[in-house]
Formats: C-alpha cells, sequence, structure tokens
C-alpha cells in the first residue's frame, strides 16, 4: 500500500493496517554484542593490563609485589577496577563503608590524583581496597591466568549489561540506516539525527518548529527537501509491553504535532512499532485521530517515509 491510498483509509482501517503490519521485535543482529565498543574498552587498559599481568601466581609477596606495580605504573590502579567489574564514568571517585565501625572514606581514581599518590608513596589505601576485596587472592591463584584476555571476557559481560542502553536507541539506529539510503538516492535530501530546535534553525535557516513551546528537546532526526524548503521532524519508538509510558508518550507526541502542524515548513511523522500496540489497539486510533502521519517499521520499509518527505 502507498501513501496516498492509505491516507485515503478512514481511521479505523488505517490503524488496523498499522496494527496488522507490527514488528515482534526490534532487535538487529548487531544488538546482541558491540564487539567494536569492546576492543576499544580492551585497547584503553592492555597496556597496564600487561604491567598487571606481573601479580599472577604469586603468593605471600603479592601485597609488595602490587605496591611495586602500582608505584612504577599508577594508572594501573585504575584499571585494576576493571579486574573486578567496575567502570567508573563521570564520577571517578568510590565512597565505602568502613563497616562495622561505620565510618566512611573515599578513594579517587582520577589519572591525575593517582600520579601524584604514586609520587608521594601513598597508595595503601588502594593496596587495601584490592586486598580486601579480594583480587590479589584471586590473581594468586590463577596463575594460567592472562589479564587481556581475561578483561575481554570481562567486557563481553559488561557489554551484556549494556544491552538494556541499546535497546532504547534501537529503533532509531533502524531509522536512521533508511533515511540515510533514502538521501544517497536524493541528491535534495539532508539529515540530521538528535537535533534541537536551535540547531535546524541554524542548519537550515528556518523558523522554530515548535513556536511557543519552551523546551530543548531533541528530535530523533529531520529530513530537508533543499527542493521545496520542507522540513520533516522524526520520533521514533518501539514498545514491547503495555503500561501508562505509552499513552503518555502518545500525548506528548500529540502537543508536539500541534505546534509543529503551525508551521507552513514543517511536518511531523511519529515512526512507532512493538508488540505492545496491538495489546491496546483504541491507543493508536486514537493517536491517529491527530497525528495523521505514524508509521511502523513496515510502512517505513513499503515506502511511507519516502512519500512523505519527497
Amino acid at each position: 500500500m502507498n501513501l496516498k491510498d492509505y491516507w485515503s483509509l478512514p481511521v479505523e482501517k488505517r490503524a488496523e493496517y498499522f496494527l496488522e503490519n507490527l514488528m515482534s521485535t526490534n532487535k538487529t543482529i548487531d544488538y546482541w554484542v558491540d564487539w567494536d565498543k569492546i576492543k576499544c574498552n580492551l585497547k584503553e587498559h592492555e597496556a597496564n593490563l600487561n604491567s598487571l599481568n606481573y601479580l599472577i601466581g604469586k603468593n605471600k609477596d603479592i601485597r609488595l609485589c602490587a605496591q611495586k606495580v602500582f608505584l612504577k605504573f599508577p594508572d594501573s590502579i585504575y584499571t585494576a577496577l576493571i579486574l573486578v567489574g567496575i567502570r567508573l564514568k563521570k564520577s571517578k571517585e568510590i565512597d565505602i563503608l568502613d563497616f562495622p565501625q561505620m565510618n566512611t572514606y573515599q578513594l579517587d581514581f582520577r589519572k591525575n590524583v593517582l600520579r601524584q599518590k604514586a609520587a608521594a608513596n601513598d597508595i595503601d589505601r588502594y593496596i587495601d581496597f584490592f586486598e580486601n576485596i579480594g583480587l590479589f587472592k584471586f590473581l594468586s591463584t590463577h596463575p594460567n591466568l592472562n589479564l587481556v584476555d581475561y578483561v575481554f571476557g570481562v567486557e563481553l559481560g559488561m557489554d551484556t549489561n549494556a544491552r538494556k542502553n541499546r535497546s532504547g536507541t534501537q529503533n532509531e539506529k533502524i531509522i536512521y540506516k533508511f533515511i540515510d539510503e533514502m538521501c544517497k538516492r536524493y541528491n535534495e535530501l539532508e539529515w540530521g539525527q538528535q537535533l534541537r530546535a536551535k540547531d535546524i534553525i541554524k542548519k537550515w535557516k528556518l523558523e522554530n518548529p515548535l513556536p511557543g513551546m519552551k523546551t530543548d528537546r531533541k528530535f530523533d532526526a529531520v529530513i530537508f527537501n533543499t527542493n521545496n524548503g520542507k522540513a520533516l521532524i522524526c520520533e521514533t519508538n518501539f514498545f514491547n509491553s503495555t503500561g501508562s509510558k505509552l499513552s503518555t508518550v502518545a500525548g506528548n507526541y500529540e502537543t508536539i504535532y500541534e505546534a509543529i502542524s503551525k508551521g507552513k515548513n514543517f511536518d511531523f511523522v511519529w515512526i512507532s512499532d512493538g508488540p505492545a500496540w496491538s495489546q491496546t489497539s483504541h491507543a493508536i486510533e486514537d493517536a491517529m485521530r491527530v497525528i495523521p502521519n505514524i508509521l511502523n517499521l513496515k510502512m517505513v520499509q513499503d515506502g511511507m517515509l519516502e512519500e512523505l518527505i519527497i
């Protein structure tokens, strides 16, 4: 079905067509493991891991050996955290409760601090931490271990935990591929991702797409047709389960559409999918009474997104 025929249907039939063509999942093959990220993370720590390999199989003197390594290679103190599956992001500090004394203290793993501590021979608390957490015992009792290979496995395990974060952007990745391929076929099309209103104004010299709304939200994608000066604002998501979130998101997009539709150079499309829609079919019909352009992934594949902007 093309877009013109789809639009000619009454809203009940459009909702029915939408629901009949839902995807049960949006998890593509590259969703499951991000090998590039794993290799990149490993490369960052590889030199320090080779230094820490010195500790493998050491028994009674492992604390002294760790002190020698940490003093000579202070960045390896931070790398040692990876061995126990700890990755510090924004904050490089760890707060610890000393139980049962009920005192708290902080370990700072910023590299400049570690280098200063090592230069002052003040690293006992870091050594205590890794000893008490059981890392030294683990290293001393696994004489055949190679830490580079070991951390590859740790990173792989951490990546499985990151799938939850990837699931939130999975539909965006799929839509970006559709849009990118479309823009390669049509020279008059340009596009951008995660653009704010101010970015759209600057990039294509257009007016504010959300007049009267105080918001700094980012749009998932914007496609601009240089021939007619029209911009198509795209939002996308995937719902696996029903709940209040689905209705809330629909309400938010209705508000955005009503604001965007006031401008002469903008149109709006909501690309949504997932099995949750079939469990609350009235919700998509209600949304379609406000937002005319609601597509799912199959409809995008069939060219309806292309028809909206060309």
